[in-house]
């Protein structure tokens, strides 16, 4: 799997360097931009990493269905014998509603692992810097009216 190219960290000092020179508006104009690059570059590895992840399903899904599909004419061929045998002890319309209703009961089963599987797939780095980009984010505009207060006192 190619590794997505991520971005340069947040916190690279350019936002810090001005705060205690710069005017408020300046500093909001400064964090507006770095928060719309950050989007922009989130955005970028998070199509990067779905696209990854994309290809990694697609290949996945049509072996799985390659094999679903052989695997079901032999499970055909052996439900008829199943069903066969059984005709020898019950009637045939009831020998075909056992291994049918059995059939359908298991194949439920396996189908809701497969649903609970699918739902965990989920882009784990990109989710993962965004969380990071917000802490930086929120402990930034925590720290701007703090730094105002000094810079006015001193």
């Amino acid at each position: 799997m190619a590794e997505v190219q991520r971005p340069a960290p947040r916190g690279d000092g350019r936002f810090e360097r001005h705060l205690d020179e710069a005017p408020t508006k300046e500093l909001l104009r400064e964090l507006s931009e770095e928060v719309r690059e950050l989007v922009r570059d989130e955005a970028r590895v998070a199509r990067e990493e779905a696209r990854t992840l994309g290809k990694r399903a697609a290949a996945g899904g049509g072996l799985t269905g390659a094999g679903v599909y052989l695997a079901a004419i032999g499970g055909i061929g052996l439900m008829q014998c199943v069903i066969f045998a059984l005709s020898l002890v019950w009637p045939a319309w009831a020998s075909a509603l056992a291994v049918g209703g059995a059939l359908v009961i298991i194949g439920g089963a396996i189908a809701a692992a497969g649903a609970r599987q699918l739902r965990e797939i989920k882009p784990q780095r990109t989710l993962s810097h965004l969380q990071e980009e917000k802490q930086w984010l929120m402990s930034t505009l925590r720290d701007l009216p703090a730094q105002r207060r000094s810079e006015t006192s001193a």
